[in-house]
Protein backbone atom coordinates (compact mmCIF):
# COMPACT_ATOMS: atom_id res chain seq x y z
CA UNK A 1 0.00 0.00 0.00
CA UNK A 2 1.41 3.36 -0.72
CA UNK A 3 1.88 6.47 1.01
CA UNK A 4 -0.81 8.65 -0.88
CA UNK A 5 -3.36 5.00 -0.59
CA UNK A 6 -2.91 5.23 3.12
CA UNK A 7 -3.17 9.12 3.38
CA UNK A 8 -6.54 8.88 1.36
CA UNK A 9 -7.72 6.12 2.96
CA UNK A 10 -7.12 7.92 6.88
CA UNK A 11 -8.79 10.99 5.19
CA UNK A 12 -11.79 9.12 4.25
CA UNK A 13 -12.25 7.31 7.72
CA UNK A 14 -11.74 10.81 9.81
CA UNK A 15 -14.81 11.44 7.28
CA UNK A 16 -16.58 8.68 8.14
CA UNK A 17 -16.14 9.17 11.50
CA UNK A 18 -17.41 12.83 11.30
CA UNK A 19 -20.98 11.44 9.02
CA UNK A 20 -21.37 9.03 12.24
CA UNK A 21 -20.79 12.19 14.57
CA UNK A 22 -23.10 14.26 12.58
CA UNK A 23 -25.62 12.19 12.65
CA UNK A 24 -25.72 11.56 16.37
CA UNK A 25 -25.76 15.50 16.67
CA UNK A 26 -28.84 15.68 14.32
CA UNK A 27 -30.73 13.20 16.60
CA UNK A 28 -30.23 15.17 19.90
CA UNK A 29 -30.96 18.19 17.28
CA UNK A 30 -33.92 16.42 17.04
CA UNK A 31 -34.76 15.55 20.43
CA UNK A 32 -34.00 19.38 21.45
CA UNK A 33 -36.27 21.00 18.74
CA UNK A 34 -39.04 18.14 19.32
CA UNK A 35 -39.17 19.43 23.28
CA UNK A 36 -39.23 23.09 22.29
CA UNK A 37 -42.21 22.47 19.97
CA UNK A 38 -43.50 20.79 23.03
CA UNK A 39 -42.99 23.31 25.23
CA UNK A 40 -44.54 26.68 23.47
CA UNK A 41 -47.51 24.57 22.08
CA UNK A 42 -48.44 23.75 25.48
CA UNK A 43 -47.95 27.45 26.73
CA UNK A 44 -50.97 29.94 25.86
CA UNK A 45 -49.82 32.50 23.52
CA UNK A 46 -50.07 36.42 24.21
CA UNK A 47 -50.48 36.65 20.38
CA UNK A 48 -52.71 34.64 18.05
CA UNK A 49 -51.27 31.31 16.88
CA UNK A 50 -50.90 31.57 13.29
CA UNK A 51 -49.17 28.80 12.84
CA UNK A 52 -50.71 25.37 13.28
CA UNK A 53 -48.61 23.46 15.29
CA UNK A 54 -48.35 20.30 12.65
CA UNK A 55 -47.68 22.81 9.73
CA UNK A 56 -44.55 24.14 12.41
CA UNK A 57 -43.14 20.69 13.22
CA UNK A 58 -43.40 19.07 9.71
CA UNK A 59 -41.11 22.37 8.90
CA UNK A 60 -38.42 22.07 11.25
CA UNK A 61 -38.59 18.46 10.42
CA UNK A 62 -37.91 19.20 6.65
CA UNK A 63 -35.34 21.95 7.70
CA UNK A 64 -33.51 19.77 9.97
CA UNK A 65 -33.91 16.33 8.18
CA UNK A 66 -30.49 14.26 7.91
CA UNK A 67 -30.30 14.72 4.57
CA UNK A 68 -30.51 18.68 4.35
CA UNK A 69 -28.40 18.68 7.56
CA UNK A 70 -25.65 16.63 5.78
CA UNK A 71 -25.84 18.50 2.59
CA UNK A 72 -24.87 21.22 4.62
CA UNK A 73 -22.38 20.29 6.03
CA UNK A 74 -20.52 19.00 3.76
CA UNK A 75 -20.80 22.02 1.65
CA UNK A 76 -19.47 23.91 4.38
CA UNK A 77 -16.49 21.32 5.04
CA UNK A 78 -15.61 21.91 0.70
CA UNK A 79 -15.84 25.89 1.21
CA UNK A 80 -13.52 25.83 4.41
CA UNK A 81 -11.17 23.15 4.69
CA UNK A 82 -10.86 20.44 2.14
CA UNK A 83 -8.43 20.78 -0.72
CA UNK A 84 -9.76 19.04 -3.97
CA UNK A 85 -6.42 19.01 -5.98
CA UNK A 86 -2.60 18.04 -5.04
CA UNK A 87 1.02 18.05 -6.49
CA UNK A 88 3.96 16.63 -6.16
CA UNK A 89 7.38 18.44 -6.81
CA UNK A 90 10.84 16.81 -7.08
CA UNK A 91 14.01 18.45 -5.62
CA UNK A 92 17.14 17.22 -8.27
CA UNK A 93 19.43 17.26 -4.68
CA UNK A 94 22.25 16.33 -6.33
CA UNK A 95 22.25 19.76 -7.49
CA UNK A 96 23.05 22.73 -4.71
CA UNK A 97 19.74 25.04 -4.85
CA UNK A 98 20.23 28.51 -3.02
CA UNK A 99 16.50 29.54 -2.41
CA UNK A 100 15.02 28.07 -5.59
CA UNK A 101 11.65 28.93 -6.07
CA UNK A 102 9.16 25.73 -6.69
CA UNK A 103 5.95 26.76 -7.39
CA UNK A 104 6.76 30.01 -9.82
CA UNK A 105 3.17 30.78 -8.96
CA UNK A 106 1.58 28.29 -10.51
CA UNK A 107 -1.02 27.68 -7.14
CA UNK A 108 -1.27 28.79 -3.58
CA UNK A 109 -1.30 25.30 -1.41
CA UNK A 110 -2.87 25.62 1.93
CA UNK A 111 -0.74 22.05 3.07
CA UNK A 112 3.03 21.13 1.75
CA UNK A 113 3.64 17.64 3.27
CA UNK A 114 7.92 16.76 2.72
CA UNK A 115 7.34 12.73 1.33
CA UNK A 116 10.88 12.43 0.87
CA UNK A 117 14.35 13.43 1.91
CA UNK A 118 17.21 11.51 0.64
CA UNK A 119 19.37 14.47 1.90
CA UNK A 120 19.31 17.02 3.53
CA UNK A 121 17.37 20.55 2.40
CA UNK A 122 16.15 23.47 3.63
CA UNK A 123 12.50 25.42 3.05
CA UNK A 124 11.49 28.88 3.18
CA UNK A 125 7.68 30.00 3.23
CA UNK A 126 6.45 33.03 1.22
CA UNK A 127 9.63 35.46 1.62
CA UNK A 128 13.36 34.39 1.09
CA UNK A 129 14.12 36.85 4.11
CA UNK A 130 12.17 34.13 5.93
CA UNK A 131 13.82 31.56 8.30
CA UNK A 132 14.33 28.30 6.92
CA UNK A 133 12.99 25.12 8.08
CA UNK A 134 15.05 21.37 7.60
CA UNK A 135 12.92 18.74 5.46
CA UNK A 136 12.68 15.42 6.17
CA UNK A 137 10.05 13.09 5.41
CA UNK A 138 7.16 13.98 7.14
CA UNK A 139 7.66 17.33 7.97
CA UNK A 140 4.35 19.60 7.61
CA UNK A 141 2.76 22.98 7.14
CA UNK A 142 -0.90 23.04 7.29
CA UNK A 143 -3.47 25.56 7.12
CA UNK A 144 -1.22 28.21 5.91
CA UNK A 145 -1.55 30.12 2.95
CA UNK A 146 1.94 29.22 1.05
CA UNK A 147 2.40 31.74 -2.46
CA UNK A 148 6.18 30.28 -2.75
CA UNK A 149 8.25 27.49 -1.77
CA UNK A 150 12.50 28.23 -1.32
CA UNK A 151 14.76 25.31 -1.25
CA UNK A 152 18.21 25.51 -0.25
CA UNK A 153 20.41 22.86 -0.27
CA UNK A 154 24.42 21.57 -0.77
CA UNK A 155 24.92 18.68 -3.63
CA UNK A 156 24.50 15.67 -1.92
CA UNK A 157 23.13 12.44 -2.90
CA UNK A 158 19.13 11.49 -3.98
CA UNK A 159 16.23 14.08 -3.99
CA UNK A 160 13.11 15.28 -2.11
CA UNK A 161 10.18 15.36 -2.72
CA UNK A 162 7.72 18.24 -1.27
CA UNK A 163 3.74 16.99 -1.73
CA UNK A 164 1.27 20.47 -1.62
CA UNK A 165 -2.37 20.66 -1.46
CA UNK A 166 -4.67 23.58 -2.51
CA UNK A 167 -8.52 24.15 -3.64
CA UNK A 168 -9.27 25.05 -7.25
Amino acid sequence: MSQWDKFFGSLIDRFTTIDEKLQEVIGLLRQLIEKKIRAEITVTPTVPFIVEPDVLRSAVAEALSYDVLKKAFYEALEEIEIDNMYDIYTIDLTTAHTDEPLLKGKVTPRVLVVTKADSTFYIKINDIAAKQFTAYEGFAIRGFKINEIYVTNTAATGRGEIAVFWRE
